[in-house]
């Protein structure tokens, strides 16, 4: 009796999970006295929605832009170049925006942050997990910005 009933609701569990629907397909299900929802979008974002683990491909993905990596982020501590600081000022943030795009223009594999810490607006590049290594762009990024320092932030990997 006990197998035939486990058996029984084994059989119910495996008919209902191989019907399970996607968030998106759920919004598009037609119900008798509703509205319908019909969606139009790119299969990416569908299967963002729904839960996939992707990440765009490298020649797809714009390099500065960090909403586009979709996947698991780590953020861990690590190192950044500060390239510029300055007031509240919203001439300041312009200035920030500038100098992080120059930056980011001749070295594309480091990303660009501008954030706004009170009173101030902060840019700062790169990704890295050891102060050795943002040493190693320091001289470089000095060309550009002259009074860039390695500071301690916190950063994110992408896996």
């Amino acid at each position: 009796m006990k197998r035939t009933f486990l058996a029984g609701m084994l059989l119910v569990w495996a008919v209902l999970s191989s019907h399970a629907q996607t968030f998106t397909e759920h919004l598009e299900q037609q119900s008798s006295g509703q509205g319908t929802v019909t969606l139009t979008q790119d299969a990416r974002l569908t299967e963002i929605v729904n839960g996939a683990d992707i990440e765009m491909a490298e020649e797809e993905a714009p390099k500065n832009d960090f909403a586009m990596h979709v996947g698991k982020r780590q953020r861990l501590k690590g190192y950044r170049i500060q390239v510029y600081w300055g007031s509240s000022q919203r001439v300041e943030q312009q200035k920030a925006q500038r100098v992080g795009a120059q930056v980011t223009a001749a070295f594309p594999e480091l990303r660009s942050y501008v954030t706004f810490s009170a009173p101030h607006w902060r840019c700062q590049v790169g990704d890295f997990a050891t102060r050795e290594e943002a040493n190693e762009y320091l001289g470089r990024v000095k060309r550009i910005s002259r009074d860039a320092v390695v500071v301690r932030s916190e950063i994110i990997r992408f896996k």
